[in-house]
C-alpha cells in the first residue's frame, strides 16, 4: 500500500475542516474507478470526509474522469465512468485545455495518447455526442441530497 492510515486519516480530515470551514454544498473529486492509486485515494478520502452522517452535510457528490487514467481502468461495471451530466465546451475552452495541458510537458504526450492533443479533442468530441453538442465534459452525480 502506498499510503499509511495515518496519511489517509491527515486527508480525510483536511478534507472535512476543508468543506466545514467554507460552507461547501456541493463536491467535485475523482471518480472511484480511476486507475491511478493517488485518484484513488483522493476519492476514498472525500467519500469518508462527506459521508451522510458525518459532520460534512454537502448535498451534492460529482465525481470527474481524468483522461488518461480514468478511462485505463478495466471498463468493468464496477469500474466503468459513466458520465450522467455534462458540460458543453466551445471551441476556445477545448484550445484552452490544450494549451494548458501543454504547459506539463512531461504529461503532454503524442496521438494516440489521451493526453495529446487529438486525444483531448476526441473525448470532447464523444462526450458532445453523448450530450447533443459539439464537444463537453462528463461528470457523473454519485449523490444529491434535497434538503427542506
Amino acid at each position: 500500500d502506498l499510503f499509511t492510515s495515518n496519511d489517509k486519516l491527515e486527508l480525510i480530515t483536511k478534507i472535512e475542516e476543508v468543506v466545514l470551514n467554507n460552507n461547501i454544498d456541493t463536491v467535485y473529486t475523482t471518480h472511484w474507478g480511476d486507475n491511478h492509486q493517488t485518484h484513488k485515494l483522493c476519492y476514498e478520502a472525500v467519500i469518508a470526509a462527506i459521508r451522510p452522517i458525518g459532520p460534512c452535510k454537502i448535498n451534492k457528490l460529482i465525481t470527474g474522469e481524468i483522461i488518461s487514467s480514468t478511462d485505463q481502468a478495466p471498463q468493468t461495471e464496477s469500474h466503468s465512468f459513466i458520465p450522467n451530466i455534462f458540460l458543453e465546451l466551445s471551441e476556445l475552452e477545448i484550445e484552452e485545455k490544450i494549451n494548458l495541458l501543454k504547459m506539463y510537458e512531461q504529461e503532454y504526450m503524442t496521438e494516440p495518447h489521451p493526453r495529446s492533443e487529438w486525444g483531448l479533442k476526441a473525448v470532447a468530441s464523444f462526450r458532445g455526442i453523448q450530450a447533443g453538442v459539439k464537444y463537453a465534459e462528463g461528470y457523473y452525480c454519485a449523490r444529491e441530497i434535497f434538503r427542506k
